[in-house]
């Protein structure tokens, strides 16, 4: 999935049906990994540039920019079992429904790995498999659009069987954190 395609989704959730969302967030407060910390700015390998910002709560304020679109979204650093993910969410002023994104997530020194929950291969585990309970809320049956529905627990577990099979996550995108400035 593209990052742009990512992002539009976390954004639009139900309204712009383009892709594959959470309806709920993949962690319970207990699940936030509020050791490791994210702060800072980030450069992609195609100059986008990912800023997170700490709440007071934990969680990130993270602005998403490339040379065209910014776009800001909520995130959390979640750990399950012994990998860490990135839930990245819509923010919730301004959205009926929230869709949350998933990737998985190494980091070492300023370097982060991003490796987004593949669509393609989600969606052949819903359809095929049955393996979490969802909703196609777009009445197009040629788009990719569905909302998974199944609880927190659920997905937690989902994550757990599958988080190192290799096809249930693109290739990793690699993140530097950038200097700060003095």
């Amino acid at each position: 999935m593209k990052r742009i395609a990512l992002i539009a989704m976390a954004t639009l959730a139900l309204t712009g049906c383009t892709d594959i969302a959470f309806l709920y967030p993949i962690y319970s407060e207990d699940d936030r990994a509020r050791d490791i910390d994210l702060t800072g700015e980030w450069k992609g390998k195609d100059n986008d540039r990912w800023q997170f910002a700490t709440n007071k709560d934990g969680s990130y304020v993270l602005e998403w920019r490339d040379n065209q679109d910014t776009v800001v979204l909520e995130a959390n650093l979640v750990r399950i079992s012994n990998a860490l993910y990135l839930d990245v969410a819509s923010k919730p002023e301004g959205t009926a429904i929230r869709g949350h994104a998933v990737a998985r997530v190494e980091l070492s020194g300023d370097m982060l790995h991003m490796a987004w929950l593949d669509s393609n291969w989600l969606a052949e585990r819903l359809e095929k498999d049955h393996a979490l309970p969802f909703e196609r809320p777009c009445l197009d049956r040629n788009r990719k659009c569905m909302v998974i529905t199944a609880p927190t627990a659920d997905v937690q577990n989902f994550l757990m069987r599958h988080a190192q099979e290799s096809k249930a996550f693109e290739k990793p995108e690699l993140l530097r954190r950038l200097p700060i400035a003095l």
